[in-house]
């Protein structure tokens, strides 16, 4: 079955999934690993389910902060205030990576 999403609905959905692959992007591996990040969507019940994954490790903060920062950690943020649920799976050290699930309702 084919779904259409547009508008403002489809702008929320693309930042959504633009902010979690940035954050995979930029924290799941270090800088000279490339690593897989992988985007699934499903549309179920007029919800479309977004899944990104990558097979790194949760990384704290491992420096101090700077002034640029303030600019900085907004992602999972965004991704609550435009998803009406949202996990965060940070996997373990047997079975290392990320997954952000994140819920968006389509209007009716």
């Amino acid at each position: 079955m084919s779904h259409q999403v547009v508008g403002e609905r489809a702008e929320e959905i693309l930042l959504g999934v633009s902010e979690a692959v940035t954050n995979s992007v930029e924290h799941a591996y270090p800088p000279d690993a490339p690593g897989v990040v992988t985007v699934r969507a499903d549309v179920r019940d007029r919800v479309v389910r977004v899944s990104v994954s990558d097979r790194g490790h949760w990384r704290a903060a491992d420096r101090p902060r700077t002034a640029t920062d303030r600019f900085r950690g907004r992602g999972l943020r965004i991704l609550r205030a435009l998803a009406s649920h949202l996990r965060v799976d940070h996997g373990t050290n047997a079975s290392p990576g990320t997954t952000v699930e994140a819920d968006f309702p389509l209007p009716t």
